[in-house]
């Protein structure tokens, strides 16, 4: 059972709608950032660096406006 300050990664995908992946291993991004794209604002729901390789980030997002 998780407490409140836990994310369970296994439902990050699944509460997901888009997912960023970039090469850029250097940006400092947080689930309290936002990205604004085509007009639509979306709120990053985790950030993965991969088997911490710092090969690619993989952003995983949900649309909010």
């Amino acid at each position: 059972m998780l407490s409140g300050d836990e994310r369970d990664p296994k439902a990050i995908p699944t509460s997901s709608s888009h997912v960023i992946i970039t090469p850029d291993t250097t940006i400092s991004i947080t689930n309290a950032d936002r990205i604004m794209g085509n007009g639509t604002i979306y709120e990053i729901t985790f950030v993965d660096n991969p088997v911490n390789i710092d090969h690619h980030l993989e952003i995983y997002l949900k649309v909010v406006a």
